[in-house]
């Protein structure tokens, strides 16, 4: 028995884990991977707004396929191996969509922090009489 309380691992052990837990899993990793690419890849054609979209897509993508990857799967079960490979894709786009969207965003972040500034800037300018 886990410790670490796994829930993968619980129900594996109780005999109530699915192929289609684990391919539910994988699709779900692979396509928001690739929608978050996608709104990643039409940020500056959409007013960078599909930034916003692909950093939750990503965060998603890299969830399920660790989920997948961390299942226990037996070295005779094929099916789950090649899941297991597929998912590998959903992590690498997830890290790849997250590290678009996340440096885009923090650039934007940046900006409106300046301009806050700026304006703080004025108003105790104007506050002073200056």
């Amino acid at each position: 028995m886990s410790d670490v309380g796994n829930d993968w691992l619980d129900a594996y052990e109780a005999g109530a884990l699915q192929e289609t837990d684990l391919s539910t899993q994988t699709q779900i990793s692979v396509w928001t991977a690739m929608g978050g690419l996608l709104c990643a890849s039409a940020g500056p054609f959409s007013c960078y707004t599909s930034y916003l979209l692909a950093f939750p897509l990503a965060v998603v993508s890299i969830w399920s396929a660790w989920k997948v990857i961390n299942a226990p799967i037996p070295l005779d079960d094929r099916g789950g191996r090649s899941l297991r490979a597929v998912s590998y894709a959903g992590l690498v786009g997830g890290i790849f969509g997250l590290l678009i969207s996340g440096f885009i965003i923090a650039i934007l972040v940046l900006v409106m922090f300046f301009y806050a500034i700026m304006f703080l800037m004025v108003f105790v300018g104007a506050a002073a009489g200056a």
